[in-house]
Order: C-alpha cells, then structure tokens, then sequence
C-alpha cells in the first residue's frame, strides 16, 4: 500500500509539474513571440521617422539655399545678379562713382579685375535706364569679355537675352542694339530725361551706331539695360554697348 500511495503521489506531482511546464512553456513562447514581433516591427517604425525626418531635412536644405542666394542682397554693396547664356554670371555691386569698382572687387580688395557695377545715379528698381559697366582686357579675360562676341550678328541670334535679378524682382531683357562707340560719344551716359519724347530721342541717338539690325523695336515706356565694356577693334569703337529692352518682370 505504502508503495501504491508513493506513485499514485509520484504521478500527481508529475502531472501538475507537467501542466505548469507546458504554462511555462507557453509563457515562453508568449514571450519569444513579442519580443520577436517588435524587433521586426521598430526597425520599420524607425525607418519610417527617419525617412520622413531626412525628407523633412531635404526641405529644409533647399530652402536655406534659396535663403542663402537671397542673402547675398544683405550686403548693401550688391544690387543685382547678372546672368547670361554666354558665361556671364555676376553679382553687380554700386557706389558713390562710378571709378571705385574699376578696380576693388567685392571685398574691397584692389585689384585689376575690378567688380561689374551699376551707375551711381541709377536706383536699381526705378530707373528707367539702368547702365552697368565690367572690364574686358586685351587678352579677354575680364567680367564682360564675353560680350565681344555680340559683333557677330550669328552670335547676337543664338543668345539674344540676359537675366537680371534685385532683391525685389527678376527681369528678362531682350538685346534690341549691339553698338561701337568712341569715348566722346557718351549719349548712353544720359539718365535723366525731361520727357517721354526726349527719352524716346535718346534710344533712337543710341541705336544710330548699331553693327546690325536686330529688327527689335523699342518705345518710351520700356525700360532699358546698358551693358558697357572696352573694346580693341577700332573700326567697331572704344567702347562695346549691349542695348536691352525689359521683356518679363516678376515680383519676387
């Protein structure tokens, strides 16, 4: 009996310790199965954050680098940034002359490359005229010695317009005269007119010297671009001038 008593116990014990292995058991798995449910799903969840954080932080760098463009208008010396299809690409600067950016750059650094500069008594927005002059050297090297190659009337079809931007809006111009002049002749010097005529008679005046016909009318109400630069071929003149009507214009 004693014997029988013994495994009868045995056999309980087994029973209940085999029911709380298999709870245990099951426990476990529970366990291994959440812990194996977040490993795969965090890495997705953070994945996801971090691409939306990184398209967040693309954002955000594009806009910084059109904010930084803008800020080149912060320094006061910068009014307007010149660009072309021909090469031009430059920051136009003004002072109280028109002597000191023939030869300081930007830094006001001296220097024989001088900066492209807009006419002292223009006022970048207003003026209905505005002139800008830049250097070009006998060995072409200088900010406007792409502009020689307008004496040729092919080069003059292929690339017939410039961009100018200011810290308030962007403008397109179109080329409507390619001019020689020589150092006496100074009627594109002129920026006050007493009349929409006179103003009228002072585009005509500047045209009388042109290489070619462009066949681009202008009038009284647009509003000009003059881009100056030295010239060495003394049958065109001392001077190159680039004529410009505004053809679009945008606030920015």
């Amino acid at each position: 009996v004693p014997l029988i008593n013994f495994f009868n116990c045995f056999g309980r014990s087994f029973y209940i310790k085999e029911k709380n292995m298999k709870k245990i058991f099951g426990l476990i798995l529970l366990v291994i199965s959440i812990f194996s449910l977040l490993y795969f799903i965090k890495p997705a969840a953070i994945y996801s954050y971090q691409k939306e954080e990184t398209e967040e932080n693309k954002n955000l760098k594009v806009a910084t680098e059109d904010t930084s463009k803008k800020d080149i208008f912060d320094n006061e010396k910068v009014v307007a940034h010149l660009t072309s299809t021909i090469g031009i690409d430059t920051l136009i600067t003004q002072s109280t002359d028109n002597i000191y950016y023939l030869k300081h750059d930007l830094n006001d650094k001296e220097t024989k490359e001088g900066q492209a500069f807009l006419d002292y008594r223009n006022k970048i927005d207003e003026s209905y005229q505005l002139n800008i002059y830049g250097h070009h050297f006998k060995d072409h090297t200088g900010v406007f010695a792409p502009l020689i190659n307008y004496t040729s009337y092919d080069f003059y079809k292929e690339h017939p317009t410039f961009s100018l931007e200011t810290k308030k809006r962007k403008s397109e111009y179109l080329i409507f005269g390619v001019v020689g002049v020589n150092k006496d002749n100074n009627e594109h010097m002129k920026l006050t007119f007493s009349s929409k005529e006179d103003f009228l008679n002072h585009l005509e005046k500047m045209k009388e010297h042109a290489l070619y016909d462009t066949k681009v009318g202008v009038n009284a109400t647009d509003k000009i671009l003059v881009l100056q630069t030295c010239n060495y071929d003394k049958a065109v003149g001392d001077y190159l001038l680039i004529l410009m009507k505004e053809v679009k214009s945008y606030s920015l």
